[in-house]
């Protein structure tokens, strides 16, 4: 029969020993009937004392250790004559490393940079060496790991990356690295980091508000971080009046970060060629089928306690003039005169926006393109035309947020002049006879006038 043990595994102690070890018998062999190991004049050791690892990164344990057997014998009833003993070694054991606790570590505060890692420092010490073993610990690329990256004091870190060295330094793992006490997590603080932010020049039309709405932020000074966007932008002008070089006061602007995405429904409607609605008859959208769409659109969520925000204001805005158009008016249809002019009808009125105070004066004066009679070119009759108007103006103290707009709509009709010709109007001239019926003839006029009357 050829003994060995089964595979030993223990936690590093210093020692080659083995105090459980399982007496088997191999090599095909086997121990027969009631026959039992017995192993009390066993000398079963590890080959040295030392934990086996691989040299990769990970410094993985390896269960290669040998351990020697010798001195086993059988209870056969017999003292073990009835077999002829050998002995194998076993190459498949393990030493298990001792845990070292560390304690004294600390974070290196500093300012927010959108990282969930610190520096780590501290009046570092450890225990669970054994004896006069041979064991330091390199702190020089240990890191610490908060929870997540924002601002905030006293936040635990877990600290890895420490290297322990030493001539046993494989005989050891890292079982736990604390800050002052053993179960206390070191900590951290995190400061905001400074960020100065305004606005993209901004324009609009006036609208009688300092609403600003669909601004631009933008950064005047710092840095966003790993994720960060800028986000909604609450700001209105100084003043409502229009002008070049305004001023807009900002009174906020997020930082966001996005943090998922939702679906959002919303009815389907049917679209032309050129994507404008269809309606029917009544003017209604058309829904499309199906009537909804859903769409994934992103969430966002303030992160501006990471950043001591300065905002600037935007001095270099504007707000341009708003048209102000005359209404009121229409133009008389008028028998062609060989004149532009057009006869106005109605009061001239002007309609500003809420309770702003502008007035409007002057003598409107109508004027055709030109005298032509203009033709339908569907009836062939005499069709619209399009009356200028001019000649009025506005003031109040509102008035210089409007551009006074002469009216597009105002059409009148030039109707053909009716002349009527006598035989005295007309002036016949002789011919020589050329046995036709026809001849020509003079329309006279009178101080280059036709009589039109």
């Amino acid at each position: 029969i050829t003994i060995s043990v089964d595979s030993v595994e223990k936690v590093y102690d210093g020692t080659t020993t083995v105090s459980d070890a399982v007496a088997e018998a191999v090599g095909g062999t086997s121990i027969f009937a009631d026959d039992q190991f017995d192993l009390t004049g066993a000398t079963i050791a590890f080959g040295d004392k030392n934990v086996s690892r691989d040299t990769d990164a990970d410094r993985t344990v390896l269960s290669d250790k040998t351990v020697s057997v010798a001195g086993i014998g059988i209870d056969d009833g017999n003292s073990g004559s009835n077999y002829n003993i050998s002995f194998a070694d076993n190459t498949t054991s393990t030493i298990t490393p001792l845990g070292l606790v560390v304690t004294g570590v600390e974070g290196v505060d500093r300012e927010y940079d959108g990282t969930d890692t610190v520096d780590v420092g501290g009046t570092i010490a450890f225990t669970g060496k054994l004896g006069a073993d041979d064991v330091t610990l390199d702190m020089s690329a240990a890191v610490g790991t908060m929870a997540d990256r924002h601002v905030a004091e006293n936040k635990e870190i877990e600290v890895s990356g420490i290297v322990i060295g030493g001539t046993d330094e494989m005989n050891y793992n890292i079982d736990g690295v604390f800050g002052s006490a053993v179960g206390e997590l070191a900590t951290v603080t995190i400061t905001p980091a400074d960020i100065e932010l305004t606005i993209e020049d901004f324009t609009r039309v006036y609208d009688a508000t300092t609403d600003v709405e669909g601004a631009t932020a933008t950064i005047v000074s710092g840095q966003l971080f790993g994720p960060d966007e800028l986000g909604e932008v609450v700001a209105s002008f100084a003043d409502k009046n229009a002008g070049t070089g305004k001023t807009i006061e900002i009174d906020q602007i997020s930082i966001v970060e996005e943090v998922g995405t939702e679906s959002v429904t919303q009815p389907a409607y049917e679209l032309d060629s050129d994507g404008n609605l269809v309606l029917d008859e009544d003017g209604n959208a058309v829904k499309a089928d199906p009537d909804t769409t859903t769409t994934t659109v992103p969430v966002y969520v303030s992160i501006n306690e990471n950043y001591n925000i300065t905002l600037v204001d935007n001095t270099n805005s504007t707000i341009e003039k708003a048209d102000l158009f005359v209404e009121g008016l229409s133009a008389q249809d008028k028998v062609y005169d060989a004149n532009t002019d057009a006869t106005l009808e109605g009061t001239a009125r002007v309609t500003a926006f809420n309770d702003d105070v502008v007035d409007i004066s002057g003598t409107g004066v109508g004027t055709f393109a030109n005298a032509n009679v203009e033709l339908d070119p569907e009836t062939g009759g005499p069709g619209l035309k399009v009356v200028t108007i001019s000649g009025y103006s506005i003031s109040g103290t509102d008035a210089g947020n409007y551009n006074l707009v002469s009216p597009t709509d105002v059409v009148a009709t030039i109707t053909p002049v009716t002349i009527t010709l006598t035989s005295n109007d007309i002036i016949v001239d002789d011919k020589t006879y050329d046995a036709s019926e026809y001849g020509s003839y003079t329309v006279k006029l009178t101080d280059n006038v036709i009589n039109t009357g």
